[in-house]
């Protein structure tokens, strides 16, 4: 097993380019010890995951769900270690995302894309949960742009076609993934504008509600305030976590494992012994 860990990777089973199986390979390739399939809304690349990792590499179950955040802020949380319960939560996401397809292609349809819910169902990778990316996958298949990243970028967060997903509130989120067994963990924190006059306010709030990390260990993010951040998971007994938030191969996105130029591998074993003092101790309490 290699040495670095990443605790924040998206596949193609969620809005990530490469299948779970590319992930593990790449995952190896780059030195990894142990790593987070967290795709959005669902577990589906995690079984597949272990197989084609063997004993090579350790995958945790993961997901990443949406939040309505304090303030009105919208933030991202990571479940680490959630089991299947956590499709309670995930059902009613799916009902809003059938929801958010037909809006969308309705949109399109009065921008003068000649497509249809049928069409995304004929294109899509999984029709049991198409979401957004499965419309950028048809839109790229019917040949209004060079690929579905391309779709996604240019058209689908056009305000004029853009429809926002309705998020629950992070209390209701956190208090999901522990029922499920998980350690909730704040995604990508620079969201919130890190530093920011409401930013600590924000995260004592998200303490309160039963949040356990955040991640510090992120492309972005740089020494300054990774340190501040540090600060603050020392004083409110959080764990610095690790994630790249990767989906695709990319000049200029993270790399799973490595980040931004290296800028991430993160080797130190503390962090996933944490994690899973975590997860052993919510585990007990549920």
């Amino acid at each position: 097993m290699g040495r670095y860990y990443d605790f924040h990777i998206h596949t193609s089973c969620s809005d990530g380019s490469l299948s779970p199986g590319e992930v593990v390979r790449r995952a190896i390739e780059n030195g990894a010890n142990t790593i987070a399939i967290t795709d959005h809304y669902t577990l589906a690349g995690v079984d597949y995951a272990r197989q084609i990792a063997n004993k090579k590499l350790t995958i945790i179950p993961g997901i990443e769900i949406s939040a309505q955040a304090p303030k009105s802020k919208r933030l991202h949380i990571v479940g680490l270690y959630v089991n299947k319960s956590i499709y309670s939560l995930v059902d009613y996401y799916e009902t809003k995302r059938k929801v958010l397809v037909e809006d969308t292609i309705l949109k399109l349809r009065k921008q003068n894309f000649k497509i249809t819910y049928d069409d995304v169902k004929a294109y899509c990778r999984d029709r049991s949960s198409i979401g957004r990316y499965d419309i950028a996958i048809t839109l790229a298949s019917m040949h209004y742009s060079d690929s579905a990243n391309k779709a996604y970028e240019d058209i689908l967060l056009n305000k004029k076609v853009y429809v926002e997903r309705e998020k629950l509130e992070a209390k209701e989120v956190i208090d999901a993934i522990i029922h499920a067994k998980g350690v909730p963990i704040l995604a990508h924190p620079n969201s919130l504008r890190i530093g920011g006059s409401n930013f600590e306010e924000r995260i004592e709030q998200l303490v309160s509600y039963g949040i356990r990390g955040i991640e510090v260990y992120t492309p972005h993010i740089l020494e300054d305030k990774r340190e501040y951040l540090l600060n603050l998971c020392e004083k409110y007994s959080l764990i610095p976590s690790v994630g790249s938030d990767f989906h695709r191969i990319r000049e200029g996105f993270p790399n799973l494992i490595t980040g931004i130029e290296n800028d991430m591998c993160i080797d130190d074993p503390k962090i996933l012994r944490k994690i899973k003092k975590e997860k052993s101790h919510i585990s007990k309490h549920q």
